[in-house]
Parts: C-alpha cells; structure tokens; sequence
C-alpha cells in the first residue's frame, strides 16, 4: 500500500490529499514550485477544505516531505511543492478517477446508503462521493441497474432505463449487515446463504455442514485478511514518518511481522491478531507523529472491526 493508499482511508488524510491537489492547481509565485496558501484560505470550499486545518495540513504534508514551508508569526503564506507532492498528487487524482474501482465502490455506496433510509432522490450524491469526488449521474444509475440485476435491490423503472422508488431485499440486507462488498458476494463464490453455526467460545469459526468427522479451525475471511494486509502496508508505508522512538520501533516492527506470520498460516488465532492489532494502535497513538498516527490507526481500526 502507497502512501496515497494509506492516507486516503482516514477523512483527515483524504483531506491532506485535497489540499496537496489544491496547491497544485494555484498559479505559481516562481520558477520553483512556490504557491501562495491565500487563495487556499479564503476558497477552501472550492476543494472541500477547512481553513482551520490548512496550518496544520500543511505542517503533516512538510513531514512526508511533499512540501516545504515556513511558519512566521503571520502563519504560513508560501510553500514549495516537492517532488514527492506531485507524485502523490498524479497517484490521488488517478485513483480518484479509476472506473472499476469508483464503480464497485459506488453500489456498495448506494447500499448501504439505501440501508439506512429511504431513497430520495438528490440526498445520495449530498452524503456520498469516492474519496471525496462525487459520483456522477450515470455511475449512481449503472450501480442500481446492476444491484437490480443481482437481486440486491427492487424498484421501478423509467422510460431512460433508471431505477426510482427503489427498495432494498433481503438478499441486499444480508451483504450489508455481512460486512462484505457485493461486488465480493458475486464474483468470490461466496454464498449468500448463511451457512455457519455459532460456538459458543469460539470466533470465525468455519464448520462444513452435513459432513463427518468435521475438525474445528480458527480461520479468517479472505476480506478479514485484507484488511489486516492493508494494516501491514499502511505500517511500512508510514513507519518513517511516524517517527517512533527506538524502543517503541522495535516493538511495532515485532508485532508487524506477527501479524505477517499469522496471516500467513491456515491455522492464524484471531485472538492473537486483535492483541497484536490494539497494542499496534496504542504504540502508535502515544508516540507517532500526530496527524500520521491518525492515518494508521484509522486502517487497524477497520481490521479490528472485521475481525468481529
């Protein structure tokens, strides 16, 4: 996982990226990359920006080093966009433009939006965007003529081939409350048939129905081990930044490479990954560089939460 993939997962690093964009489409001041932060300040709905944060932004996006500054006692007013700035910039707008990935995203988007309230028309695109670009017209139409297909969900549709009134189905709440992607449901041969049986003291345990001689394993989910990858990836890809004191270095390396060698294992405890994953967090929340921590700890948290 890039740093681009890492700060995008936290609303504080998904702003961050905003700002860095934003500072690339000022005019600049000279031949060397030197923007005004002004514009920024006074415009900052233009990009889906607070003025309060851009101090503070900026200062997060210096120790990454995709910008330099200076902070005077009138605050910061100029900065120089590095290289490194630019490239996360070109990676951000590429990502927030990637078709495939805006249209999965989007029928799990209107989903669960549906999920929680009726559909009325104009509220989807108001709370919901791709990493904050918002969903067109057409893509909000392709993503519920396709969870129409797939059964996720019913409605009514107009002469232009769109669906209003729409309503979700039993199958579309069961991939909500799953935690999993429809987009995983149909193409990763999982059933939507709930298939497992509760044991008392025991987590993601698997058990083949209507077999004999049936032994028990701890087993994770393909999306479970994803998220734990992308707690790995987002460590390694912010581990410098997070300027961890030697002591606590070492200990968070030890813990990444026990989750590395458990997720690596048929037989990985569950237990053993949430111990590793919530001492990770606290080594993180009390000795990283704030504003990176925040990135980080926003990924283990999504992989605590699907552990279950």
């Amino acid at each position: 996982m890039s740093v681009v993939e890492s700060l995008i997962q936290s609303p504080a690093g998904l702003r961050q990226l905003r700002l860095m964009q934003a500072l690339t489409e000022l005019e600049p001041l000279d031949g060397d990359r030197q923007v005004g932060v002004s514009p920024i300040r006074a415009e900052g709905a233009k990009w889906g920006l607070e003025s309060a944060a851009v101090t503070s932004d900026l200062k997060y996006l210096q120790s990454l080093g995709m910008v330099e500054c200076f902070e005077s006692l009138a605050g910061i007013n100029n900065v120089f966009i590095q290289q490194a700035g630019l490239d996360a910039t070109k990676e951000y707008r590429t990502f927030i433009k990637d078709k495939v990935r805006r249209n999965r995203a989007c029928r799990d988007a209107y989903l669960h939006w549906l999920y929680e309230g009726d559909d009325a028309p104009g509220d989807f695109h108001s709370e919901c965007s791709f990493y904050g670009s918002p969903y067109s017209e057409q893509e909000l139409k392709d993503a519920k003529n396709w969870l129409d297909e797939e059964g996720f969900i019913v409605g009514k549709k107009s002469a232009d081939n769109d669906i209003y009134y729409a309503e979700i189905t039993s199958k579309g709440n069961r991939a909500v409350e799953s935690g999993r992607s429809v987009n995983e449901w149909q193409a990763g041969g999982i059933s939507m048939t709930d298939r497992s049986i509760n044991i008392t003291g025991s987590q993601n345990v698997n058990v083949a129905q209507d077999s004999s001689n049936v032994t028990q394993s701890n087993t994770l989910t393909r999306e479970q081990l994803g998220k734990i990858s992308d707690v790995i990836d987002s460590y390694r890809a912010l581990s410098g930044a997070l300027n961890l004191p030697e002591e606590q270095l070492e200990v968070a390396e030890t813990l990444v490479g026990e989750l590395e060698e458990e997720t690596a294992d048929v037989n990985a405890e569950p237990g053993k990954i949430r111990q590793a994953l919530e001492r990770l967090t606290g080594i993180v929340a009390e000795h990283g560089t704030k504003g990176v921590s925040t990135a980080v700890i926003s990924v283990i948290e999504q992989a605590i939460q699907f552990l279950g």
